[in-house]
C-alpha cells in the first residue's frame, strides 16, 4: 500500500510541475542553456568553451595558440604555433603591434622587440613622444623659438639631435647654420650651432638635404630688422653652394683660390631673393653673382663691386671684417642698410 501511494504521488508532481527549460532548443536541458553547441552529448569543438558538459574545457593547445584577438594576422603564439617564441604577437588586444611590424611615433611597442625606441618617449613631459624632423616640423607643430630635438629619419634610425630654430621670422622654421659677431675664420665647420648670440661656424647634416631638392636660406640681423630669404639653389650634389653648407665642399680662410679650397664664381645661377624684411628692398633680387672664399660669403650681380652688393656674411674685411651686411638702391655704397652687423645664416626646406 505504501509503495503504490509514493507512486501515485511521483506521477502526481510530475504533471502538475513545469519541465526543466530548454532555452536554446537544442533538446535538452544543458549546463548551458543559452548554447544550442552545449549539450551533455554535444562534442567538444575546441571552441574555448565546455561544449560537452563534461565540467572541463579540454580544447587543444594548438587551438588556443591560434588566438588572433586583434586580427592583426600574428597570433598570440606565432606562426610555429609554439608560445614564448619572439616570432609572438606581444600584444593580441592592439593591431599595431606584432612582430616586424615598423616602429611609429605612439610609445608602444610596434614590433614587439620588447624595445620603446628612446626618441619616441616623453622622457621631458612636454606632450610630445617623437622629436620632429625638423624645425619646419617644430614650427608647425606650435614650438617656439628655441633649441628643440629633431629626428630627419625617423623613429628607429639615427639618434635624434639638437638644433636652434628660429619661428619667428619670415614664417619661421629655420635653422641655425652660422652665427657671426665679427670674423671668426671659417664660415662652416663640424658643429651644430646652438645660440644665435655667439659666433659660431656650423653646417647642415647630410642627414637633412635631400636629393633633387634644395632649401631656402635666411640671412638675418640678431636683432631680426633686417633680413632676407634667397631660393633658387642648386640641389645637394651639384658641388655648389648646399655642399658647402653640409661641408662636402671646402670653403678657407686663406688666400688660395687652389683646390679643395675654392674661390669660384657663380655657382648657383639661379639664386634669388625671395622676400625681405618690412622696409627693406635689396638692391637686386637676382643674385646670379657669387664669390664664395676666405669664410665668408657674397651675393649680388654683375662684376662683384660695392655697388653690385646685396648681401654678405664675413667676407674678406667688407664691412668692419666681418658679420652680416645689406645693400638696397639708395645709393651704390656697400651695405648701406646694414654694414658688419651680428647676424646669422638659417636654412629650411
Amino acid at each position: 500500500m505504501t509503495r503504490t501511494i509514493r507512486l501515485l504521488l511521483a506521477l502526481f508532481l510530475l504533471s502538475v510541475l513545469p519541465a526543466c527549460p530548454d532555452d536554446d532548443d537544442d533538446s535538452t536541458s544543458s549546463l548551458d542553456d543559452d548554447d544550442a553547441t552545449d549539450d551533455d552529448d554535444a562534442t567538444d569543438d575546441d571552441d574555448a568553451t565546455d561544449d560537452d558538459d563534461s565540467g572541463d574545457d579540454d580544447d587543444s593547445a594548438a587551438e588556443a595558440c591560434a588566438v588572433d584577438d586583434d586580427a592583426d594576422g600574428v597570433s598570440v603564439c606565432g606562426p610555429d604555433g609554439i608560445p614564448g617564441n619572439a616570432d609572438d604577437d606581444c600584444d593580441d588586444d592592439d593591431i599595431n603591434n606584432f612582430p616586424g611590424n615598423p616602429e611609429v611615433c605612439d610609445g608602444a611597442d610596434n614590433d614587439c622587440d620588447t624595445v620603446v625606441p628612446a626618441d619616441e618617449i616623453d622622457d621631458d613631459v612636454d606632450g610630445a613622444d617623437c622629436a620632429g624632423e625638423d624645425c619646419v616640423d617644430i614650427n608647425n607643430d606650435g614650438g617656439a623659438t628655441g633649441v628643440h630635438t629633431i629626428d630627419p629619419d625617423g623613429v628607429g634610425g639615427a639618434d635624434p639631435y639638437d638644433v636652434y630654430c628660429n619661428n619667428d621670422v619670415a614664417d619661421g622654421g629655420w635653422q641655425l647654420v652660422t652665427v657671426r659677431l665679427s670674423d671668426n675664420g671659417v664660415l662652416f665647420d663640424t658643429i651644430l650651432c646652438l645660440d644665435p648670440t655667439v659666433d659660431c661656424s656650423g653646417h647642415v647634416p647630410d642627414a637633412q638635404l635631400f636629393a633633387g631638392e634644395a632649401p631656402e636660406l635666411l640671412l638675418a640681423l640678431l636683432d631680426e630688422t633686417v633680413w632676407l630669404t634667397i631660393g633658387g639653389l642648386d640641389a645637394t650634389g651639384s658641388d655648389h653652394l648646399l655642399d658647402m653648407l653640409s661641408l662636402d665642399r671646402a670653403l678657407t680662410t686663406s688666400s688660395s683660390c687652389a683646390y679643395p679650397h675654392y674661390c669660384n664664381v657663380d655657382l648657383d645661377a639661379g639664386m634669388v631673393v625671395t622676400g625681405s624684411s618690412p622696409g627693406y628692398t635689396p638692391r637686386f633680387t637676382s643674385l646670379d653673382r657669387q664669390f664664395m672664399r676666405y669664410g665668408g660669403l657674397w651675393m649680388g650681380k654683375n662684376g662683384g663691386s660695392s655697388d653690385d652688393h646685396v648681401v654678405e656674411l664675413s667676407y674678406v674685411n667688407y664691412c668692419n671684417g666681418g658679420g652680416l651686411s645689406f645693400s638696397d638702391a639708395s645709393d651704390t655704397s656697400l651695405g648701406n642698410v646694414a654694414c658688419g652687423e651680428p647676424g646669422a645664416l638659417w636654412f629650411r626646406y
